[in-house]
């Protein structure tokens, strides 16, 4: 199913616009304490058509697994060496929770031009 997992992109309240590997690293986040489906599409603010979709991609690439006899989610070493680099990524590149948007450029001589 990867021509289904394109860049998913969903909006939420209080949420920027997030990628699909914003959305991936968030899932692989909320698995690498065990999740339920329920509690990671609700954690990661997914539909079930997505959380599916994410998760059977997540699965074929061995990043997560289901826990045997369990309905729990969890990662795999693979799972948890991917989440790492995304953290260590996130580190090197300053990320914040915060994103400031990418479109909303602001002309510095604009910012100016209001002081007298």
């Amino acid at each position: 199913m990867p021509y289904l997992f394109y860049n998913i992109i969903i909006y939420n309240n209080g949420m920027k616009y997030r990628d699909r590997t914003e959305i991936t690293r968030l899932i692989l986040e909320i698995a690498s304490r065990g999740a339920t489906k329920t509690k990671i599409m609700y954690d990661a603010y997914l539909s079930y058509t997505q959380l599916t979709e994410y998760l059977s991609f997540l699965t074929e690439n061995k990043l997560i697994k289901r826990q045997e006899g369990s309905e729990l989610y969890r990662l795999t070493e693979k799972g948890h060496r991917f989440y790492q680099k995304c953290r260590e990524i996130d580190e090197m590149i300053d990320v914040k929770h915060n994103h400031a948007d990418p479109f909303d450029i602001q002309d510095s001589r604009r910012d100016h031009s209001h002081k007298t």
